[in-house]
């Protein structure tokens, strides 16, 4: 159950939508510098289209073997191109689609699961995690520059470490990992023991 003692602010618990796992490694699989899993709730009913595009495309197993290929300390961590190069100018063969802005999803905390685009309404395949250190002002107002900006699709349930270990890696002057971190498996499946 959710409740608020505040009567302005209504609660409610989002059920039926499906999640995202996603396993990344840097390194050898016998001695990873990172190894571990993520987990994210899709927002089917807030962002159906980018959710529904994501389903497809890790369905389609496009993710596997990606790279994260952007990664900015205390500000985002971007995969989804299957180039793996920055600033990010890949997608799928599945084509663009429009932007979908929901007032209740909003880049005002850690793990929040965004669609990575260059225009309005060119939104594909690619992707990007929300990171910053806690109690840091200025990152967060980064991040809220994003809103109505990129489509929130989803949110990380589980994996925090894995992420802020990924947000911790050594980077090129294209913000590109010195040592590629992996997208090793990309799966949708019903989380049934976590949820936002």
């Amino acid at each position: 159950t959710a409740s608020s003692s505040n009567p302005t602010v209504s609660t409610f618990i989002p059920t039926g939508n499906r999640s995202l796992s996603v396993t990344v490694l840097q390194g050898d699989a016998m001695s990873p510098t990172i190894s571990g899993d993520m987990t994210f709730q899709l927002f089917e009913g807030r962002a159906p289209r980018a959710a529904q595009r994501i389903i497809d495309l890790a369905e389609a197993d496009f993710y596997n073997g990606s790279i994260f290929h952007r990664v900015i300390d205390d500000f985002v961590v971007q995969g989804g191109d299957p180039n793996g190069v920055p600033p990010g100018t890949g997608g799928s063969t599945l084509g663009n689609f429009d932007d979908q802005f929901h007032p209740d999803l909003q880049h005002n905390t850690i793990g929040m699961l965004s669609m990575a685009k260059t225009f309005d309404d060119t939104n594909d395949s690619q992707f990007f995690i929300t990171e910053f250190t806690a109690g840091d002002s200025g990152s967060i107002q980064s991040l809220r520059g994003l809103d109505s900006q990129h489509t929130v699709f989803g949110f990380q349930t589980t994996g925090e470490v894995t992420r802020a270990a990924i947000s911790e890696v050594a980077t090129d002057v294209n913000s590109r990992p010195t040592n590629d971190v992996v997208l090793t498996d990309v799966s949708i499946f019903v989380d049934n023991e976590n949820g936002v």
